[in-house]
């Protein structure tokens, strides 16, 4: 396994390697988060895969639960106006009303959290989602959501500062730095695996994955990459 931790201000050719050359080494734009959304996990000596972490699932069933209470107000609405705590039970509708649009945004939260994220070599294919590349006819096309394995030339750790956006009010959110693995492909090309905020769990799952594609890791955590407004 090979880790390159590539110093502030690098210069590509350090690497020698003409991909690294041809390869970005900006942000893909992935959206990120300040905590680990993704543990690595083995399945088999064949197969591993990113799962979603505790966090992430909670963060998004959170939603759910919320809006799960909201629509059981109504039970509760109409008690409040049998007792006259709302006068309008119009009120309790839309309770419900938001309840559902909660409970609604939480499913799709937790269904995008759970997107499956594979490395599988029986298959030979690297994936994003609930379509296994075997099941799709054309493979030959770079898409966004699976490549060939043998395509893969390096794996790449960059980062970004996040910068919290500022409310009307004048209270800015909190900054952190989130972190990238990208897949860096033959031709320069690269897919994003995931980014989020914890930079140990990240460099730890890639030393991991390194070492089950026989790939190296082309590091440059240790500076920052651009500045990003959330």
């Amino acid at each position: 396994m090979l880790i390159k931790n590539l110093k502030e201000d690098f210069d590509p050719s350090e690497l020698n390697d003409s991909v690294a050359l041809k390869t970005y080494w900006g942000s893909t734009g992935a959206s990120t988060s300040s905590y680990r959304t993704h543990k690595l996990v083995q399945i088999n000596s064949n197969r591993i895969e990113f799962k979603a972490s505790l966090q992430e699932k909670a963060g998004s069933l959170s939603f759910f639960i919320i809006g799960a209470l909201v629509v059981f107000a109504p039970i509760y609405g109409f008690i409040f106006h049998i007792y006259g705590l709302i006068s309008n039970t119009s009120q309790v509708f839309s309770m419900m009303g938001l309840g559902l649009i909660f409970m609604s945004v939480g499913a799709y939260l937790f269904y995008i959290a759970i997107k499956p994220i594979v490395f599988d070599k029986n298959d030979g294919y690297f994936w994003k989602g609930r379509v296994e590349p075997k099941n799709v006819l054309i493979k030959d096309s770079i898409v966004d959501d699976w490549i060939a394995l043998d395509k893969i030339h390096a794996l790449q750790l960059i980062n970004r500062y996040v910068r919290g956006s500022t409310d009307a009010d004048g209270h800015r959110s909190s900054s952190y730095y989130g972190y990238e693995l990208n897949l860096v492909l033959d031709d320069g090309k690269r897919l994003n695996v995931l980014s989020h905020g914890n930079r140990y769990c990240i460099i730890e799952d890639t030393k991991v994955l390194s070492k089950f594609l026989q790939k190296p890791i082309w590091n440059t955590t240790n500076t920052v990459m651009e500045w990003d407004t959330i």
